[in-house]
């Protein structure tokens, strides 16, 4: 069985997430439980394999979904579009950026990701190789 981490922001108000880092002094041991965790993760990474940002509803949903996170205190949510092969990195109080995947990203201080390569590297055929 696989789930989604799940994050309480308030009342009636709940988002799931792909991967969430939290810090140990946040997410302490009295505060994982089974229900959803009602601190901020650190980074969200959220990792979307049928997103067409070039339609209204799948647009306004990565813009609505990235905004409440950042609201409720996530320092950095990070989106992986497979479908155009680019990474979203959006962060409090800066600019949200779109990269090609096919680069090193930053997640924490000293480090990255690049799934381009990674891919590349265990021989996944991408939709630009084929």
């Amino acid at each position: 069985m696989v789930s989604e981490p799940g994050l309480h922001i308030d009342r009636r108000n709940n988002l799931s997430g792909d991967i969430m880092i939290y810090e140990r002094n946040v997410l302490t041991p009295s505060k994982i439980t089974v229900k959803y965790a009602d601190v901020p993760a650190l980074i969200d990474v959220e990792v979307d394999v049928k997103v067409d940002l070039s339609r209204k509803k799948d647009f306004d949903y990565v813009m609505r979904k990235t905004q409440k996170l950042l609201d409720f205190g996530t320092q950095k949510v990070v989106w992986i579009f497979t479908e155009t092969q680019k990474v979203m990195v959006a962060q409090v109080n800066e600019p949200w950026l779109t990269y090609d995947w096919s680069r090193d990203i930053a997640l924490l201080d000293g480090v990255t990701f690049n799934i381009g390569q990674y891919l590349a590297d265990e021989g996944v055929e991408t939709k630009t190789e084929a």
